[in-house]
């Protein structure tokens, strides 16, 4: 295995920086996610999922908090904050998915003229890659390193005795 390490200095955050504009990505799905639940709660007369809007709705403001949260204790490279990116990717994982079974029980199949279909059936799905990509960059060890790097003093290489 090679070691990418340099010498007497800090390693590299690649990763870490990763894993940050990765949940960043998810920060504005989120916020995306909220207005959008918002709005076909308030704009669509139907009444049928306003149960599951609204439930969507909070878990969005949930994954807003911890990803919110966890972005930003990373970018003061605390080690909580790979922990709380890993929650947050796997939390809106699960959403996605649970997102599209109610989507089905609810409309009784697949129905793209239902409310929501596209927010459900689409936007979910696809913002599962960012999210488990944000959690499996800042569980890697690199990004553990990288936060743990920041109290460490930066020294001088070794220098040679001849």
């Amino acid at each position: 295995m090679i070691d990418t390490r340099r010498p007497g200095g800090p390693p590299p955050g690649g990763t870490a920086i990763t894993a940050l504009v990765l949940a960043l990505v998810c920060v504005l799905w989120t916020v995306w996610g909220i207005g959008q639940n918002l709005y076909l709660l308030v704009a669509v007369p139907d009444r049928t999922f306003d149960w599951a809007l609204v439930v969507y709705a909070m878990f969005c403001a949930i994954e807003l908090a911890v990803l919110g949260l966890g972005a930003g204790l990373l970018v003061a490279r605390r080690g909580a904050g790979r922990w709380l990116v890993l929650v947050g990717g796997v939390l809106i994982a699960v959403q996605a998915a649970v997102s599209v079974l109610i989507f089905f029980m609810l409309n009784g199949g697949f129905d793209w003229d239902a409310r929501g279909a596209v927010t459900f059936l689409v936007f979910g799905p696809v913002m599962v890659v960012p999210a488990v990509a944000a959690a499996v960059f800042a569980a890697l060890p690199g990004t553990g390193r990288w936060c743990a790097s920041r109290s460490l003093p930066v020294t001088a290489p070794p220098q040679r005795v001849w």
